[in-house]
């Protein structure tokens, strides 16, 4: 973003954007500009002056800001696209790049101006908790991505001691070497602990809302002010990491194909009245009448709160839901759809057949799988599969894997796990040392059970050389999650 005096052209202003700028832009302004800004609206509360509030009662900022620009926005093409890292002078002032793509925005880039000893951060880091999905709508950003880059940007200039100040797109500047640590870093953590805790909870079995419910951020994230939801929300942000793998539909049959709201409710209005207050009688009808989506979707308020009702009205509700399902069954032209409604059906009907759906499983990893995997995805997986939302999990140390004379690091913090390679540490103390070769590393994989994590299978075999506090391995094995419990 920058400010050009009228009438002047790129060809006398050097405009720098990072690679994929334009392409970008123009993606997420013009494609859907449309509909995101009927949602800005909503999301900055820009209508809000224009009627009258009592004082005290209406908008009192944007998260980021009072409130948003005025004016005419435009758009001018870059004249010079930073493609990789690396660096650059501008009238006489040295700029450092690191790209981060993927993150707050498409295509992004983050500045270190060494004169200065300060970063630009762009809009990788707020003073609050940022937004993985806006409520205006934009593209989903990939919290892993977000991670990864505050993490390399705080390794690279920060920890070195290079940088002393940091600044960014909104809010104000972070002043000292000790504050920019704490600042990029534990934002750096915060991104990955909702996105590895919402993966960890989505693999157990619960759903997209349910996860917003049961997912709080530790106090050592939490209650950083910086980290706090005044812009983004972790409610809204677990949403986001649970549609990036898993998509808007939560797997119940009755969600996948809801009526649009004005329809639900004119026939809630019209059945219920019919019906004298009774939701039961209402549905069969409304069943009778052909209206199976809509008899499927109020009963789910019965069949979802068994404890709430009679236990004869729960039974021939769950019963009347069953026979609507098997109706739309045998309309559908999808065979998939089909499945998912004869399963509802059946789900209902038989108690056996919902112990088989609520059975845990654990995902089959074929050997060829595993042999195809890199070392440090095998080494990744495993932060997706510790429980950090319990105090168990608060203890900081670090793992140094030698596997095959390639080096990982592992390192936990703030109820974070995550590893780097060679290439993304420095050579910092670690609490334990584990050489291995990779041959047994595949094997602990091929040996887990639901009961016991390869991890643990690991630390047993005796060709495993393991140096320093063997207690660190253990204790990050006791959190190791595996099988889901289905739901």
């Amino acid at each position: 973003m920058g400010v050009m005096e009228s009438g002047m052209t790129s060809d006398s202003v050097e405009i720098v954007a990072p690679a994929g700028f334009m392409e970008a832009a123009i993606s997420e302004n013009l494609t859907a500009g449309g509909a995101m800004l009927r949602r800005g609206t909503w999301q900055t509360g820009a209508l809000l002056g224009q009627i009258e509030i009592p004082e005290g009662r209406g908008q009192v900022s944007t998260g980021i800001g009072i409130g948003i620009a005025g004016g005419t926005s435009s758009l001018m093409p870059p004249t010079k696209v930073i493609e990789q890292d690396g660096s650059a002078w501008f009238d006489g002032t040295e700029a450092e790049f690191i790209l981060a793509p993927d993150t707050e925005a498409p295509a992004s880039m983050v500045m270190m101006f060494p004169d200065y000893n300060s970063i630009g951060l762009a809009d990788m880091c707020v003073q609050s908790q940022h937004n993985i999905l806006t409520p205006r709508g934009a593209q989903l950003r990939d919290p892993l991505a977000w991670s990864d880059a505050l993490d390399k940007i705080k390794r690279l200039w920060v920890d070195t001691g290079r940088a002393d100040s940091a600044w960014g797109g909104h809010n104000w500047p972070r002043w000292g070497n000790d504050a920019v640590t704490e600042y990029i870093g534990k934002q750096s953590r915060l991104f990955r602990y909702i996105h590895d805790q919402t993966v960890f909870l989505l693999n157990k079995g619960w759903d997209m809302r349910e996860i917003a419910e049961i997912l709080t951020l530790p106090p050592a994230l939490g209650k950083e002010w910086f980290n706090r939801g005044y812009y983004g929300v972790t409610i809204f942000n677990v949403k986001a990491v649970y549609q990036k793998y898993l998509g808007w539909f939560d797997n119940n049959p009755v969600s996948l194909w809801k009526l649009p709201d004005a329809t639900y409710a004119a026939l809630y209005a019209r059945y219920l009245s019919q019906a004298g207050g009774s939701l039961l009688e209402a549905a069969r009808l409304a069943y009778v009448d052909g209206h199976y989506r809509w008899v499927v979707e109020a009963l789910d308020l019965i069949r979802l709160a068994p404890d709430g009702w009679d236990a004869l009205v729960y039974a021939e509700a769950t019963d009347l839901q069953a026979d609507a399902f098997e109706q739309m069954a045998y309309a559908a032209e999808s065979g998939v759809w089909r499945n998912y409604f004869l399963t509802g059906a059946w789900r209902n009907r038989d108690a056996g057949f919902r112990n088989l759906l609520d059975t845990a499983q654990i995902a089959a990893i074929s050997p060829d799988t595993v042999s195809s995997m890199e070392t440090k995805q095998i080494l990744d997986m495993l932060s997706t599969q510790i429980n950090g939302l319990t105090d168990a999990s608060s203890f900081t140390g670090t793992v140094l894997w030698e596997i095959d004379g390639n080096r990982y690091q592992t390192r936990m913090e703030d109820h974070v796990l995550w590893t780097r390679d060679s290439s993304n540490f420095t050579d910092s103390p670690a609490d334990v040392t584990v050489t291995l070769g990779r041959d047994d590393l595949n094997l602990a994989l091929f040996a887990q059970s639901a009961g016991t994590s390869w991890l643990e299978i690991l630390l047993l075999n005796e060709n495993v050389k393991v140096e320093g506090d063997k207690n660190l391995l253990l204790k990050i094995a006791g959190l190791t999650y595996i099988a889901p419990t289905g739901r």
